[in-house]
Parts: structure tokens; sequence; C-alpha cells
């Protein structure tokens, strides 16, 4: 539990860009780096987090705490990753403004940013690598990309989601039909 704190605590520090780039600064460190899970399993608990309300980036931690360690190892994860920005904002509350607004604190801020972008572009290339091996995830990844892009919003995120599943569902009938197919006996043979 305490090494689950201290490695959430650290990316709590470092950890700059919002839940996209958390879930990135997530999979290097947890899959890529000490192989507490397998790329599989961060993107079950990935998925999981996405569809619940919420920041997804603060539900994976939870989840990736407690599949280390248990309850103790959830609350270890999400104590050590919302303790830096807790204390943050509260010496942002008790007066210290004047010296988070100074030029050198804000060109700080604009790098880790900047690192941040980098982190999820490479997550991204990495998740994608994984996990859109053929055309049609590959094709369903770039419509949907394009979709959200061109028209961002609930409804485009809705109609993506029933279209890749329509689409996943009807190509998957369609390789059963085939392997049925291929599986039946042929002119007599037993």
């Amino acid at each position: 539990m305490g090494q689950v704190f201290i490695q959430f605590l650290w990316l709590g520090c470092i950890s700059f860009g919002g839940p996209a780039a958390h879930i990135g600064y997530f999979q290097r460190t947890f899959v890529a780096r000490l192989g507490w899970l397998s790329q599989a399993e961060f993107a079950e608990r990935l998925a999981l987090c996405q569809l619940l309300p919420g920041p997804a980036s603060s539900q994976l931690g939870f989840a990736i705490g407690r599949h280390r360690a248990g309850l103790a190892g959830a609350l270890a994860a999400f104590l050590g990753f919302t303790l830096p920005s807790f204390l943050l904002l509260l010496l942002a509350a008790l007066g210290l403004q004047p010296l988070m607004t100074t030029l050198w604190f804000t060109a700080i801020l604009h790098g880790l940013k900047l690192l941040a972008l980098i982190v999820v572009a490479d997550a991204l290339l990495t998740m994608s690598r994984q996990f859109c091996k053929s055309a049609l995830p590959q094709g369903i990844m770039v419509i949907t990309a394009a979709a959200l892009w061109w028209q961002p919003g609930l409804l485009t995120q809705l109609t993506m989601l029933l279209g890749a599943a329509l689409l996943s569902a009807y190509h998957r009938s369609a390789h059963f039909s085939a392997v049925q197919v291929e599986a039946a006996p042929r002119g007599g043979q037993p």
C-alpha cells in the first residue's frame, strides 16, 4: 500500500494537463514501467472508467490502486494523487496567489502542459497500436476522431458509440457465420 501511495503521490506532483494526460502518465507508469497491469487489464479498466460519470483519470487511479493492493490501495492511490493539487489550491486560497502569477511560475506550468501533450500523444499511439490491429477498428477510430473533431458533443459521441457497436456486431456475426460454414460437414462427409 505504501508503494501505491508513493507512486500516485509522485504522479500527482508531475501530472499536468488534465484527465487525458493523467491517463497517459498512468499507462506509462503502471503498464510500461512498473508492470502492475497488462495493457489489456489497463484498457478494460479505462473503458469502464470512461462509462462512469466524473473524471476517468481519478476513477482509473482508484481502480489501479485497488488492483494492486485492494481497497486500502485504492484509497492510497486516491489520496496520493489528489494531495498535491489539494495543497496547491489550499496555498492559493491562503493568499499565495501573487507567487503563482509570476512569470517564472507560469512558464513552468506552460512547459509542463507541453510535456503533458507529448505524453497524451504517446499514450494515444501506444493504445491505438495495441487495440486497432486490423482495418475495421482503425477505420472506426479515424472516422470517430474526425466526427468528434468536426462536430463535438454528446449526440456525436452517442452516435459514434452506437455506430461502432452495430458495425462490430455485424462484423462479428458475419465472421461467426463464415466460421460455421467452414466447420459444417460437406457433401455427406461426417
